[in-house]
């Protein structure tokens, strides 16, 4: 994994002016109180140089009350960058107040011309392909025009449809870095409780390990794997047992739902590996495979870098 899609080493802002409080609303509110949208992003500028990012900061420009949304007016890429179309009229002049930025940090910068329109919030890059929601900002046309640019750079695109009533496709669809595994959380018989633990289930006649763990992971989260690995078989008493787990990391998830045995659908709950010790001592989190998977694949991530 290139880990493309989600380490990065600079971060754009652009400080909020005071004609922000007559910015566009997709939900009205009443006016943002500006002192306020201040503190908020001096916090985030911070939290961004505390990650290790190196910031470029840019003045506000009281002529475009959103200009502080500054991931609309452009797509940022290793090989290069995208100035955006904004679908909002009040807003294509900001794309062009980019340019001279994304030039001093790039080599090649590319510009959707039009027709159509797009923006960056509609646009999520994964580290096989760059998927564009279509919505009130995002046409069909600008997604076209974006396709054919950065093929140069080997991108495919992939075309969604962003849910009614949401302003931007990354509203309601983000994208969880390599450090972050999946549980899921369901009623366990032996003790009488919800339970946190790995999606895990019966290898079935005709199967192997790899395709019986992709089967579960559609059944019991909803997702398939394009990347499946057995990372190793564990036992749980071998002096007395025969019976082996075989630990799979799945890996590049895609939505995919198969039909289960699961008398509820199981909330799928993301944790952090470098959250583990957090959760070994919770009271829901007690199945000792799950435990020693857990730190298996934590160890073998971490040597894999």
């Amino acid at each position: 994994m290139s880990e493309r899609s989600f380490r990065f080493t600079h971060a754009i802002t652009r400080r909020p002016a005071a004609s922000a409080t007559g910015g566009i609303r997709a939900i009205d509110t009443g006016a943002p109180d500006v002192a306020l949208m201040l503190r908020h992003h001096d916090d985030y500028v911070a939290a961004l140089r505390a990650a290790g990012a190196a910031i470029v900061e840019l003045p506000d420009l009281s002529a475009y009350p959103d200009a502080q949304f500054v991931e609309d007016t452009a797509l940022c890429l290793p090989e290069g960058a995208v100035v955006m179309r904004p679908g909002a009229a009040s807003r294509l002049g900001e794309a062009a107040e980019m340019a001279p930025t994304l030039r001093s940090l790039y080599d090649q910068v590319l510009t959707i011309e039009g027709p159509g329109t797009i923006e960056g919030g509609d646009i999520l890059v994964t580290e096989r392909e760059i998927l564009v929601g279509r919505s009130a900002r995002t046409d069909a046309a600008g997604i076209a025009e974006l396709t054919g640019l950065v093929a140069r750079w080997g991108y495919s695109v992939r075309e969604l449809q962003t849910p009614p009533g949401v302003l931007h496709f990354k509203t309601d669809c983000s994208l969880l870095d390599a450090e972050t595994v999946l549980l899921v959380r369901e009623y366990a018989a032996g003790v009488h409780r919800y339970e946190l633990g790995l999606v895990k289930g019966r290898i079935d006649a005709g199967e192997s390990p790899i395709e019986a763990a992709n089967r579960e992971l559609m059944e019991e989260a909803g997702y398939g794997a394009r990347d499946l690995q057995v990372l190793r078989s564990i036992t749980l008493a071998p002096v007395y047992m025969s019976h082996q787990t075989h630990l799979v990391l799945a890996r590049d998830l895609y939505p995919q739902r198969l039909p289960g045995d699961e008398p509820e659908e199981l909330e799928v709950v993301p944790w952090k590996l470098d959250d583990l010790g957090e959760l070994i001592l919770r009271e829901d989190f007690s199945e000792g495979r799950t435990i020693a998977s857990l730190f298996i694949a934590r160890e073998w991530l971490r040597q894999q870098r």
